[in-house]
């Protein structure tokens, strides 16, 4: 009986009741989430029990995903609030433990997913969106910026979901309408010449806009019914083409049509913008060329002259919007009306700081333009003195 005793009361030492005496707020959180009741009143078989309840392997059963499995509560910090190596866990792999194949796949999906991959930007400037920890605290949680952690994750689970629970759909960190944008819209931040992830900047006002389509209806798209073979969405976050005949949009169409929908508006575009960056790299090339100092990069250049001090406002100005389209990343099916646009002024601005520059150096042709043959001019003035030439000899 006291061996019993003793092993009831080593299990209840780590229960989320006793956490509760010093984590009341977190606590209460916690406890309206589903976490809080995976067991309920159901029977589970004993492969779902490890999941769904936290004490099973010790012969008693929790209900629910409480604290100490995630949390790894030990006697130190039971006794004396120690924080302990383990006891904060920001990697995906612990959610992954449960939320992988079966009908919990939403790890499996993730690591296919390009914010499994965040930590691939390395730049300071980035670590508000590219590094986990960073983004928590600075977007949802209101911290200044955060110094650099030992042991970074990307933008994982924890992210953009709080695992004790939040007054948001799914337990986000931000309503849903709005939490793709906390990381995908231009903040002003410009990295070697580059426009980054304005994609909600470029959504906003499309077609698909004013119908009320949000991010993830098609980049979180879940609806599998007969569509699999075409899906992916979920937690990829790679867009699913079975999103696009969806009840709620093209119901009358197929696949095949979504697909070939998307190439036809993606090719204009894709064309548009080699175009376009052609154009402005020979812009660039013009002005390196006389400027030596110039990394294409800069915001100014050292001279006095106003025309090439116009010409290179003209020309970051162009290079901004073409990086704008290209930064967007989905070849302007986001906003065709608006890539299309921007690129035709980007083609404008480049033209016009072109002629500027031939105000004040030499600049080859660029593209769109004829190179002049060279000794052209001689040629037709010979050819046309021949010709009164011929007609006076026939007079």
């Amino acid at each position: 009986m006291v061996i019993l005793l003793l092993l009831l009361a080593g299990t209840a030492s780590g229960s989320s009741e006793q956490c509760k005496a010093c984590h009341s707020d977190i606590y209460e959180s916690w406890a309206e989430t589903d976490h809080a009741t995976t067991v309920g009143d159901e029977s589970l078989g004993l492969s779902c029990e490890n999941c769904h309840s936290t004490t099973y392997s010790d012969g008693t059963t929790a209900n629910g995903v409480q604290c100490e499995r995630c949390h790894e509560v030990g006697p130190d910090h039971l006794a004396t609030g120690a924080v302990t190596e383990g006891m904060i866990d920001w990697s995906a792999d612990l959610c992954g433990d449960c939320h992988s194949g079966g009908h919990a796949g939403q790890y499996d999906g993730w690591k296919l997913s390009g914010h499994a991959r965040s930590l691939e930007i390395t730049d300071p400037k980035c670590r508000s969106c590219h590094v986990g920890q960073s983004a928590t605290m600075e977007l949802f949680n209101g911290k200044t910026k955060m110094p650099p952690v030992d042991n970074p994750q990307p933008i994982d689970c924890q992210t953009c979901h709080d695992p004790h629970g939040s007054a948001n759909q799914n337990d986000l960190r931000a309503p849903l309408d709005e939490i793709c944008e906390k990381c995908h819209t231009t903040k002003d931040v410009k990295l070697r010449g580059e426009v980054e992830h304005p994609q909600a900047a470029m959504y906003e006002g499309s077609i698909m806009d004013q119908y009320g389509v949000k991010c993830y209806d098609c980049h979180a798209y879940t609806n599998r019914t007969g569509y699999e073979p075409k899906l992916l969405g979920g937690h990829t976050f790679k867009p699913a083409m079975a999103s696009c005949i969806d009840p709620n949009c093209h119901p009358d169409k197929d696949i095949e049509w979504s697909e070939r929908s998307v190439e036809v508006a993606q090719d204009a575009i894709r064309d548009k913008i080699e175009e376009t960056a052609a154009l402005v790299n020979a812009v660039d090339a013009a002005i390196s060329n006389a400027y030596p100092s110039w990394d294409g990069t800069a915001e100014s250049i050292a001279t006095e002259d106003a025309n090439i001090n116009t010409a290179v406002e003209k020309f970051i100005e162009a290079r901004d919007k073409l990086a704008f389209v290209e930064g967007d990343g989905s070849l302007g099916f986001h906003n065709r009306i608006k890539a299309q646009k921007m690129l035709e002024e980007a083609q404008e601005l480049a033209h016009e700081s072109i002629v500027l520059l031939r105000e004040e150096i030499e600049v080859p042709p660029v593209p769109g333009e004829e190179a002049e043959t060279p000794g052209f001019g001689l040629v037709s003035l010979l050819v046309g003195f021949a010709a009164v030439y011929l007609l006076m000899r026939k007079e």
